[in-house]
Formats: structure tokens, sequence, C-alpha cells
């Protein structure tokens, strides 16, 4: 697995992981295939909503001032909904855990989030 660091701006990175048989999603680590939810130069593909989280680049991805979480809790905490929502289902764990190299801790720390 590959990863390309994505900077939001105001010290907010995201994460985009891809292999050879494509991109994955930020949040839930759907493969999108050759689709990707951010250029190679950062900005974000406005017009695409990831089917299974719903997470949509450019207005999902960074915390709100009012909320006052770093990226990581946020992302996290969009982690949890999403996963709330599907039932924590193995299938998703698995796949955090194969494409960004989950912990039972980072498991954890998304239960809590």
């Amino acid at each position: 697995m590959n990863y390309q660091v994505i900077d939001l701006g105001l010290g907010c990175q995201l994460i985009q992981p891809y292999d050879e048989s494509g991109y994955y999603c930020v949040i839930c680590a759907k493969s999108h295939g050759d689709r990707c939810m951010y250029y190679s130069d950062g900005q974000p593909v406005h017009d695409f909503i990831c089917p299974d989280c719903r997470m949509h680049p450019g207005f999902d991805d960074t915390p709100d001032e009012q909320d006052g979480l770093t990226q990581e809790q946020h992302v996290a905490r969009y982690r949890r909904r999403w996963l709330d929502s599907v039932g924590w289902d193995d299938e998703y764990v698995r796949r955090l855990r194969s494409v960004f190299g989950m912990s039972d801790d980072d498991i954890d720390t998304i239960r809590t989030a």
C-alpha cells in the first residue's frame, strides 16, 4: 500500500491510500479503482462522495473550528459515526486494518472518538 499525504491547509492533513488497483477512501478505505478523492496537488475532487461512508472531499474532511478537534480526532469521529451506522461490521474493521495498518489500539481510539 502507498500513501499520499494530502495537505488541507491550516495544519490539517489526510492520508490517501492507493496501490496498483487504484485509490481508497481516506475515511473508510473503500476501493474506488482509478477514482481518486484528491488530485496530486492535494485539491479535493468536489464531485465525488464515497458511497460507503458518505465522505465528501472538500466539505467533510476538515474539523469545524467550533468543535475544537484536531484533524486526527475529526477523522476518528467521522470513522466512528460511519462504523456506528453500519454496526461495526467485521468486514469494515478488517478493511481499515488492512488499508491503514490499524492496530487494536487504533480501533479502540475510533470507538471512543
